[in-house]
């Protein structure tokens, strides 16, 4: 359960435990808000799907403020193996999601993030949200952070680079032709993976025109490509592949 927000638009000073289905409904409730409501579903998605413990939300996106511009969150697992190695590997539709990692194992660590989420720029202490993973309505008992582990970590938060995690558009293939190594992939790349797609470049060897007249390399060829092209689908979840 969400508790209200106080007079100055924040949450009572604590961890507040409560569902993923109690955030969209507290959060993801007006015109402009609604806009939330993928992003925050995406990212319960990942928490469970990845076995993640815990998972915290703080920012501005739980104030009153009528358009927050991100949300800051900190998923939690049992394990540091556990924690995904590439951040870019994270897709979570169409949001700006300051998204961090941490381990039971390093439990200093994880105050020291809750003792940031808690406090605001203008150092005003305030409320974070626990997203009760697991149905067991376990509160985060919070400890103060040694000094020395908060200003690493501080110092980390604040020289971060905000992850741009949009709704992938799809998979771009592309295939060379023959006396060719796909060199204009350099030049396409940027251009769409600054709109939202995945670039998936297909490069063969035996790309001469010898090739024309032997079919059983053009065969071999062809079988390659189907099988990646089939990996690559899965691998991303996508259902259409576009060329």
């Amino acid at each position: 359960m969400i508790p209200s927000l106080n007079n100055r638009g924040k949450l009572p000073i604590g961890i507040h435990n409560c569902s993923g289905e109690d955030v969209i409904y507290r959060y993801c409730n007006t015109e402009i808000r609604k806009r939330f409501q993928k992003p925050i579903t995406d990212l319960l998605n990942f928490a469970f799907k990845t076995n993640a413990e815990y998972l915290f939300i703080g920012g501005s996106f739980i104030t009153n403020e009528l358009d927050p511009n991100d949300i800051d969150c900190l998923i939690v697992y049992n394990e540091n193996k556990q924690i995904p190695n590439n951040k870019e590997e994270v897709l979570i539709g169409g949001m700006h999601i300051d998204l961090m990692f941490a381990s039971l194992e390093n439990r200093s660590i994880i105050d020291a993030y809750l003792h940031l989420f808690s406090h605001n720029r203008f150092s005003e202490e305030v409320g974070v949200l626990q997203i009760d993973l697991l149905k067991e309505n376990k509160i985060w008992k919070l400890k103060p952070p040694g000094k020395e582990k908060y200003e690493v970590i501080k110092s980390a938060y604040i020289d971060r680079h905000i992850l741009n995690v949009r709704e992938c558009k799809g998979v771009l293939v592309t295939i060379h032709g023959l006396l060719s190594s796909g060199q204009w992939n350099k030049e396409i790349a940027p251009i769409a993976s600054s709109e939202g797609w995945i670039i998936a470049p297909y490069i063969y060897v035996g790309n001469t025109p010898s090739l024309l007249i032997n079919k059983r390399r053009r065969s071999k060829i062809v079988n390659e490509f189907r099988e990646w092209i089939c990996d690559l689908g899965k691998r991303y979840k996508i259902q259409k592949l576009f060329q």
